[in-house]
């Protein structure tokens, strides 16, 4: 099986999978409070991305509010354009959003662009070395490795248990990112090299 095949049949699964989880909800929250466990006190003052949550992916708005909440610098990505990394645009709770492509929420386009520090990433599947299984549009792959160009970053996962795979096919040009955050733990991918 060729690598585009591997990704695209776990793409299938586990979009699958993630459609039928239940205690969304909970499972949010347990996010939240893992990730606010292990990078709260870094974050007054940090800039931190996050994105606004599509069909069935984790529902990470409850972390935003408490990331704001917490002094931290909260941002949203946009898409840019086409095989372009993404922008990161400020967001504040209470801030319009506006509808975008691929059925994205995105800040105006005049609210401030800003680099984050540490970058919340969605997922379908990822793996205990930081593998990361998006979507296939390789938006944030090409999103982390400029920042990382540009200086250090944080990439995180966030997703549901089920979604932590033992391994997940990845090519060059797929980034990992450096830690997990499901619900029921948090996996430190940079022990795994």
């Amino acid at each position: 099986m060729t690598l585009p095949q591997a990704k695209k049949r776990l793409r299938a699964e586990m979009a699958e999978l993630r459609g039928r989880m239940e205690g969304r909800t909970r499972a949010a929250n347990a996010v939240r409070d893992r990730f606010l466990a292990r990078f709260g006190d870094r974050l007054p003052g940090v800039t931190v991305s996050a994105y606004w949550p599509i069909r069935d992916e984790l529902d990470s708005r409850p972390l935003l509010r408490s990331l704001a909440n917490r002094g931290a610098i909260c941002a949203l990505p946009a898409v840019a354009g086409r095989d372009r990394p993404l922008v990161f645009r400020r967001w504040r709770p209470g801030d319009r959003l506006v509808k975008a492509r691929f059925g994205l929420s995105e800040p105006m386009a005049a609210a401030e662009r800003v680099t984050p520090d540490i970058v919340i990433a969605p997922l379908l599947a990822v793996d205990p070395a930081g593998r990361r299984l998006g979507h296939g549009g390789g938006y944030y792959d090409r999103t982390i490795a400029a920042l990382r160009r540009g200086g250090e970053v944080v990439a995180v996962g966030i997703g549901y248990d089920v979604q932590i795979r033992d391994s997940v096919p990845a090519g060059p040009g797929d980034m990992r990112v450096d830690w997990v955050v499901s619900e029921k733990r948090i996996v430190d991918c940079t022990e795994a090299g």
